[in-house]
């Protein structure tokens, strides 16, 4: 509500004032992600102006102003609610964190599992604990197979690429980091996945898999089911009976998982579509 405040007056004094309270708050929303982002990555609003290239100042200079409200006007409400913005206090407290354990090492086991690092004061957290007398780093999913040149050539977009940075926070080659041994792995699909996911300067790799490993990646695929679905109702109802399915198994390998990209919506149809065969 302040920021959606804070908002239309800046419209009311620097524009036509035209907008509305509804698209304020739309405004406000958006800010707010942009605001937390910038908390988080640690980045330095006085620098705006500098982001634009020349054929985009015009444009950018309305965008500048906007963001200016954050560097500008957001941090006296903040002072005068006796506040701070919820990205900032989680920063605060993770730097606080790290700094206790860096002053007073623990000689008990720490071990932090499952995080990517992609968070910086979560990844500068993980490479203190993973220098303590016996902490320990578990990481979810890191590819050791794919080659150094790939590994080198990773970019931002690449699900790896947030592992790659955490391992150059922490100070550790992916040669450093060691199995997780109670886990059972599956190597032929681990493959498949490094080659699915290879970055696009290496894929010329491809022709030497097509003549030569073609096997392995076949076997990759084993117990692989493709279902194309006519409308998400559908998709749903093959999710929740495969999730049946598995649920049925006795075995001792029993495991299954919904990895659906919109749990909020999806998520619902598929425990709907449980549920009605419980």
């Amino acid at each position: 509500m302040l920021l959606a405040r804070l908002i239309r007056q800046w419209d009311r004094t620097g524009r036509d004032g035209l907008l509305s309270f509804a698209q304020s708050a739309a405004l406000a929303d958006s800010l707010a992600k942009v605001m937390d982002e910038v908390e988080t990555q640690g980045c330095d609003l006085s620098r705006l102006k500098e982001l634009a290239p020349e054929n985009l100042a015009e444009h950018w200079e309305g965008v500048s102003r906007f963001l200016g409200l954050l560097r500008d006007e957001w941090p006296a409400i903040l002072a005068a609610e006796k506040s701070m913005n919820p990205a900032a206090r989680r920063a605060q407290a993770l730097a606080a964190l790290t700094g206790r354990l860096e002053a007073s090492p623990p000689q008990g086991l720490v071990i932090a599992a499952g995080s990517t690092g992609s968070i910086p004061a979560t990844a500068r957290l993980l490479a203190v604990i993973a220098r303590l007398p016996q902490g320990a780093v578990v990481l979810p999913g890191l590819d050791r197979r794919l080659d150094a040149e790939s590994w080198a050539s990773l970019d931002p977009g690449h699900p790896q690429f947030g592992l790659k940075q955490l391992l150059q926070t922490i100070g550790a080659e992916r040669d450093d980091v060691k199995d997780w041994f109670t886990v059972a792995s599956n190597p032929a699909r681990e493959n498949l996945l490094t080659e699915v996911l290879r970055p696009a300067p290496t894929t010329d790799a491809w022709r030497t898999l097509a003549l030569d490993g073609s096997g392995e990646i076949e076997s990759g695929l084993k117990d692989i089911a493709l279902i194309q679905a006519a409308d998400p109702a559908q998709e749903a109802l093959s999710i929740a009976l495969a999730l049946r399915e598995a649920l049925g198994n006795t075995g001792p390998h029993r495991r299954a998982g919904d990895t659906g990209p919109q749990p909020g919506a999806a998520g619902g149809g598929r425990n709907g579509a449980l549920e009605r065969r419980d």
